[in-house]
């Protein structure tokens, strides 16, 4: 998944939906992996609004299965879809991995989605700042794919 999917997690609970970015790391036909900065009940349900660098994407509708805590305040999240989604149409041809890697920065990046998560977090839907994690992340993730 590239860094620059936008991801809107919207969690549908007991009173008003709440909206937060989320950071992907991994998406199939059948649900995705968000990197999160707050515990979320399992079978709690949800909507993920999926939006790639042109600004096209498409909301899905999707049940919390999982909900890992990294550290501190951020958790990883496990979305099922409520129906299947077309990965391709979503990511064109960032959806093919080279041959032999499936995920190879995820356990390695974990500690750096950590820290922008939570300042994504605090901000919730103010996306003045999305951009400027966008480039840290991309720089840690770098960083992590050179060595």
């Amino acid at each position: 998944i590239p860094l620059s999917m936008r991801v809107i997690l919207e969690i549908h609970g007991l009173t008003s939906p709440s909206r937060f970015q989320a950071i992907p790391f991994d998406l199939s036909r059948g649900g995705i992996g968000l990197f999160h900065g707050r515990f979320e009940y399992p079978n709690t349900p949800c909507s993920v609004e999926l939006r790639t660098e042109d600004g096209e994407g498409v909301k899905v509708e999707g049940v919390i299965r999982r909900c890992e805590m990294i550290r501190g305040r951020v958790h990883e999240l496990g979305v099922q879809f409520k129906e299947d989604v077309d990965v391709n149409l979503l990511l064109g041809s960032a959806s093919e991995a080279p041959d032999g890697e499936s995920n190879p920065e995820r356990a390695a990046f974990r500690e750096a989605i950590g820290t922008v998560t939570a300042a994504l977090s605090d901000k919730q839907l103010d996306t003045s700042a999305w951009d400027a994690e966008i480039a840290m992340l991309r720089e840690a993730l770098n960083q992590v794919r050179a060595k």
